[in-house]
């Protein structure tokens, strides 16, 4: 709340002026996301994986206090946390163990029927507010609908097969994303070709 940035690693947090705000301690970890995930709870959360002592948590940004912890038997590869589906406010939080859905309730969505285990990238893409799940290079709905598979276009950073950038840089308030060709002689940008009736403005 004082209008600068600070820096989220693997599992500390650094703030503008260089001092620690703090640890976990948890070790490596291959995948972290910070955002609102709890809309109800003042302030932004951290969700990532654990490689070495296993497992996931979701911990308050400010102050690292840890609000769930998931502990797991194996190596936790990735995780994910954004609003995947309609009529619930909180996200949903996905990670290499068993590719289930888990919200913070720790219910489990057995609708949900992506295979969530080496899934590293959320995009908004279609004209509704919920994201598509982005993995290597094909997107898809929470009902496992195919929305994008481009051909022609490679994944980057080996395992973790993500694009070479998403994000908003161009149009509306959408990402989108690009990717090398399967020479490596040139960059795609790939934009939605989907309406939308929303209009978000950033101040």
């Amino acid at each position: 709340n004082d209008n600068l940035d600070e820096i989220v690693y693997e599992q500390c947090c650094i703030d503008n002026n260089g001092t620690g705000l703090w640890s976990l301690e948890f070790g490596h970890g291959d995948m972290i996301n910070v955002g609102d995930f709890l809309p109800e709870r003042k302030g932004l959360e951290v969700f990532g994986c654990l490689e070495n002592i296993h497992g996931v948590y979701l911990a308050d940004a400010k102050s690292g206090e840890i609000l769930k912890k998931y502990d797991h038997i194996e190596d936790t590869t990735r995780a994910l946390a954004a609003n995947f589906q309609s009529g619930n406010d909180s996200a949903e939080f996905f990670f290499a163990d068993k590719s289930k859905i888990y919200e913070y309730s720790d219910s489990i969505k057995n609708s949900f029927s992506l295979d969530y285990g080496h899934t590293t990238f959320a995009v908004w893409w279609t004209g509704t507010l919920e994201c598509l799940a982005l993995n290597d290079t094909i997107m898809r709905k929470y009902n496992s609908e195919i929305i994008f598979d481009e051909k022609d276009i490679n994944s980057v950073n080996g395992s973790k097969s993500t694009p070479a950038l998403t994000a908003d840089i161009l149009g509306d308030w959408r990402e989108e994303v690009i990717f090398p060709t399967q020479d490596g002689k040139a960059l795609r940008v790939f934009v939605s070709n989907y309406e939308t009736n929303y209009r978000i403005y950033r101040s």
